[in-house]
């Protein structure tokens, strides 16, 4: 299966093309640039780049699958529209995957390397509020949301106590103002994690009904 990736929730708008197979995640190409208000006028350059870089045509491509929050309001809106609008066809098909749960199963691997036994993702907000979400290593080796843990909104402040647990990886564009050492290949969004996360579990929207993963209270930034 071939997917393209689609990273427009924050400051990164990416873009990455990259093959299932039953030994995983086969990166072909990855660009990306970083920056706020640049996504609406990078995101289809950098999606004819991925393609010509991969001499693949966007007929060839299998599957779309695009981060859809939660995140920037405008940038998340932009990355759904443009994967809704090549998908409409049914030819790509659609997936609208979540950013959190993206960045969670990209921490996975290192999580277990390190000893630890959860993940939590934190990603900026407005103002001192952060989106949260936390997942556990369950004794099969999998990552599982958290049953006592609901992603959510909160300050910065309210998250210190569990920002200090050296048992959970924190990641997330928001991981610096929580923890003084967090790991740099995982503090940035980017499409490749979209990719992986398209690969490990594939699900197909409907085009003409996905909406992007809004949380009621959630309040994003551009």
């Amino acid at each position: 299966m071939i997917v393209l990736a689609l990273e427009t929730t924050g400051d990164t708008c990416g873009v990455a093309l990259a093959s299932c197979t039953s030994a995983g995640m086969n990166l072909i190409e990855l660009r990306e640039v970083f920056g706020s208000n640049v996504h609406d006028a990078r995101i289809a350059e950098l999606t004819q780049g991925v393609l010509s870089g991969g001499n693949v045509l966007i007929e060839d491509v299998d599957l779309v699958a695009v981060s859809a929050g939660p995140g920037s309001f405008t940038g998340t809106r932009i990355g759904v529209s443009f994967a809704k609008g090549l998908t409409l066809s049914g030819r790509p098909q659609l997936m609208l995957v979540d950013t959190a749960r993206a960045l969670a199963g990209a921490a996975h691997e290192i999580a277990i390397a390190a000893g630890r036994r959860g993940v939590m993702v934190v990603i900026p907000s407005h103002q001192d509020m952060v989106y949260t979400d936390s997942y556990v290593l369950a004794d099969t080796g999998d990552l599982v949301r958290s049953p006592f843990d609901s992603p959510r909104l909160q300050r910065i402040s309210e998250i210190e106590e569990h920002c200090c647990d050296e048992r959970v990886l924190v990641c997330g564009p928001g991981a610096g103002a929580c923890t003084p050492s967090p790991i740099s290949g995982l503090t940035r969004l980017s499409a490749r994690f979209i990719a992986r996360e398209a690969c490990r579990h594939p699900v197909f929207d409907n085009p003409l009904t996905a909406e992007p993963l809004y949380r009621q209270e959630f309040k994003g930034r551009y």
